[in-house]
């Protein structure tokens, strides 16, 4: 297999990368196509926010019949969100490492011009913090429960209601979640990055 060779894109055109859930086996590899698309085409897409990591291009992914590398903290969230699809789904997504050519520093300028436009005509955005550590999960979990609480409170049944300032004390922490694992959570590199949405 060859080094995938991009191509270049005109001035409105951005790469979305469609990643392939032909199997979900962990030790499958990761496949992926690369398309170029205009943001005025309102295409749907994931845009995923993270954190390079080391920036040794270590780990590959297939693309058509070609190979490319990719840091470990990318690949490990490509194998995160092939797992969570379903067989034979296919993931558009847009990521800054593979949808920009890093080799060319002029595509790199104009991408980043446009990154707030870019994430936000996306459908959604992930945020990948990592894999599981010191129960993050539990942490995640706790924290998505009260994201719910605080919503379903935020919108007032009627035009007539008076709003309830939410206030976490009435929500006492999980005890199966250590302070800790808040703390771990918090702490990861993402939350530290420039580029943070």
């Amino acid at each position: 297999m060859t080094e995938y060779r991009y191509h270049r894109l005109s001035l409105c055109q951005i790469r979305l990368l469609t990643l392939l859930s032909v199997d979900q086996s962990i030790d499958e590899p990761i496949c992926v196509s690369i398309s170029p698309v205009t943001l005025s085409q309102r295409p749907r897409y994931t845009a995923i926010s993270y954190r390079w990591g080391t920036p040794t291009l270590a780990q590959k992914i297939h693309c058509c019949n070609d190979v490319l590398f990719v840091t470990p903290n990318l690949h490990s969230a490509l194998r995160q969100l092939r797992a969570q699809s379903l067989v034979g789904e296919e993931i558009v997504l847009w990521l800054d490492a593979v949808s920009i050519n890093q080799q060319d520093d002029i595509e790199k300028i104009a991408r980043v011009l446009l990154m707030g436009e870019i994430y936000k005509a996306a459908s959604r955005v992930v945020i990948w913090l990592g894999p599981e550590a010191y129960q993050s999960d539990l942490a995640m979990a706790w924290a998505r429960y009260l994201a719910d609480e605080a919503t379903d409170q935020a919108v007032p049944p009627d035009a007539s209601s008076r709003l309830t300032p939410f206030r976490f004390k009435d929500y006492p922490i999980d005890p199966h979640v250590s302070p800790k694992s808040f703390f771990c959570l918090l702490s990861r590199p993402w939350f530290r990055r420039v580029w943070t949405i």
